[in-house]
């Protein structure tokens, strides 16, 4: 799970580059560059996939089960909250991999 999740973690900031931010943009910048090819071709959100798994995975390296369930219940809150604010997903990517459950939608 952590070498999955911070792969997807990392490869999303990589690919992304300038378009990658930690802040949710609410206007479009006239540089912003849509990117779908990559790991953002395989998961909706490759960077919160990421970083779901790699925490979730640290709690589970660490064998701590109530921890495991609490950081599962406060990262998919998080993360759903984030995502609202993301435009509609195509129809090939309307299942984010959260275990193929589509959140925030």
């Amino acid at each position: 799970m952590l070498v999955i999740g911070q792969f997807f973690r990392s490869a999303a900031m990589i690919e992304a580059s300038s378009n990658f931010s930690h802040k949710i943009a609410t206007e479009k910048k006239s540089t912003h560059e849509l990117v779908t090819s990559g790991v953002y071709s395989l998961v909706r959100h490759p960077s919160y996939f990421g970083f779901f798994w790699w925490g979730v995975g640290t709690q589970v390296f660490l064998a701590n089960p109530l921890s495991t369930v609490v950081f599962m219940a406060v990262l998919w809150r998080f993360f759903s909250y984030r995502i609202q604010y993301s435009p509609m997903p195509s129809p090939l990517q309307t299942f984010l991999v959260f275990g193929g459950v589509l959140i925030g939608g």
